[in-house]
């Protein structure tokens, strides 16, 4: 619970280095030992172990307070598919309510969907994209629509907020991304 800030942590690692030299009577080589994700290395002495399983941090988020001392190095982008120019009560997507038209607009349709990792959610909810740009309708298996003439566009760069739309932890937004999406690193 080391992204609780509470006496737990501390008393959990106390009974983790009994448990460990406990161990070290019995077995007579050297072994690797860790007890730190990535807020646990901010509430135990790292210098202790060998390792730290950092794995929300390397992403810049933490879930806690001193998350402010990081910074996102993730971001999702989408390519465009196709522009279309719709009319006022026309609709977009799935189901015929999801979104309909209140002026006539330009949409584009951009290329992650749910089954890219993208949380569907309910249309009750407000779910923009990094410009600000609001979702619209339902996202649907491989794809979604704004209202944008963009050719690519920056679905998050910073998954606090749909975290929240979602009601979720930021990790879970993080490691729902499928394997089939382009990794680039800068």
């Amino acid at each position: 619970c080391a992204d609780e800030m509470n006496k737990i942590t501390l008393e959990q690692e106390k009974r983790f280095l009994k448990a460990v030299a406990k161990v070290k009577e019995y077995i007579l080589y050297d072994f690797r030992i860790h007890c730190a994700n990535s807020a646990g290395t901010l509430r135990v002495d790292t210098d202790k172990y060998d390792i730290a399983r950092v794995g929300l941090g390397i992403y810049g988020y933490l879930d806690l307070e001193e998350e402010r001392c990081l910074k996102p190095v993730l971001s999702l982008h989408a390519k465009r598919i196709s522009t279309k120019h719709i009319k006022k009560g026309d609709h977009i997507g799935y189901g015929s309510n999801a979104f309909i038209a209140s002026k006539d607009m330009v949409v584009s349709n951009y290329d992650i969907g749910y089954a890219d990792g993208l949380f569907r959610a309910s249309t009750d909810k407000q779910r923009k994209i990094a410009n600000g740009l609001e979702i619209l309708g339902r996202i649907s298996m491989d794809s979604f629509f704004i209202q944008s003439y963009d050719d690519e566009v920056c679905v998050f760069d910073n998954v606090s907020h749909l975290a929240e739309v979602h009601n979720t932890i930021k990790y879970e937004i993080l490691t729902n991304l499928k394997p089939n999406i382009k990794r680039v690193v800068t």
